[in-house]
């Protein structure tokens, strides 16, 4: 538990309000579904480096595969291994396209 959430045990809460109350973490997708990334909550060098790999607020995902361990997403024509710790840090809604690729 970080020391915000310490002293403030209803800031997650609030928190998830601000992203948007359909916001989940990318964990709990399901596989299949199309995805676009609202807020990144890895800390500053983590938000750096999943934006150098594509993963930026507003992008769209397709979760090809999730495990305990981790999750597989597809963004454009790459797919993208995350560990499980990862994939509960970005928070993301539906994104309802058809013309987004679909994992093969």
């Amino acid at each position: 538990m970080d020391a915000t959430m310490a002293r403030n045990p209803n800031s997650a809460l609030a928190g998830r309000q601000a992203i948007g109350e359909k916001a989940y973490p990318l964990m709990m997708a399901q596989v299949g579904e199309r995805v676009r990334i609202v807020a990144m909550k890895g800390g500053a060098a983590i938000d750096k480096r999943l934006t150098e790999m594509g993963l930026n607020l507003g992008a769209e995902l397709a979760l090809c595969l999730r495990e305990e361990s981790g999750v597989v997403v597809m963004r454009g024509n790459s797919r993208l291994a995350l560990g499980a710790a990862l994939a509960h840090r970005l928070w993301v809604t539906p994104a309802n396209h058809e013309d987004m690729e679909r994992c093969k």
